[in-house]
């Protein structure tokens, strides 16, 4: 059976099952495998969207089709973008851990860096403020304090362009450093933000 037959078979076994349903789901995972290993990714980027805008599937099965796009070696930038925002963006993320959710917002926002694509970057940093997973007590210290760094240095950027989005990058900065709960490195953190604010005169 080649791997056109193979496709068609997973498609039957799909339509043949509630999508929910075990088999239709693994029918799914075996359909992305091939999709990656043909390197068609748009293909896989549009089935994992199918999955992602549910509520009907679980994360575990998410986190599964995401790894199969995203370790593959050949996976462009772009779509690795994609495939991050997507599941960022998943309703199924709320219901993760919060150590998951930092690992996958972390891969999220670097990889928008990565790709130095601000308006994604200021996306990705929204969504976490309105998601709101940050406040929970036992989030990680070291993925907030990251997000804390990237969101203030965007900010100070853009004061030195005179852009005036750095009072919104820098309005994020601060809400994440409320949480942050290694008093040392708060404090410290919050001094230079503080001399910064005092230096660019931002209130």
């Amino acid at each position: 059976m080649d791997e056109e037959e193979l496709l068609s078979a997973l498609k039957y076994l799909q339509t043949g099952h509630d999508k929910t349903d075990a088999i239709a789901v693994l029918a799914c995972l075996f359909e992305m495998e091939i999709f990656v290993k043909q390197h068609n990714f748009n293909l896989a980027v549009d089935l994992f969207k199918s999955f992602g805008c549910s509520k009907e599937y679980s994360f575990s099965v998410l986190k599964r089709m995401a790894g199969i796009i995203l370790l593959d070696t050949e996976c462009p930038l772009d779509v690795a973008f994609l495939v991050l925002k997507t599941l960022h963006s998943s309703p199924l993320i709320l219901e993760t851990n919060v150590d998951d959710y930092a690992k996958w917002t972390c891969l999220y926002i670097s990889t928008a860096v990565k790709r130095n694509d601000i308006n994604g970057l200021y996306e990705g940093l929204k969504s976490v403020i309105d998601q709101q997973m940050y406040k929970k007590v036992r989030y990680p210290q070291r993925e907030l304090y990251y997000l804390i760094v990237i969101a203030w240095n965007e900010g100070m950027t853009c004061y030195l362009k005179s852009d005036p989005l750095g009072e919104y990058w820098c309005k994020i900065a601060f809400e994440l450093l409320r949480y942050l709960t290694d008093e040392g490195k708060k404090e410290q953190l919050s001094t230079q933000m503080e001399d910064a604010c005092r230096l660019f005169q931002i209130k």
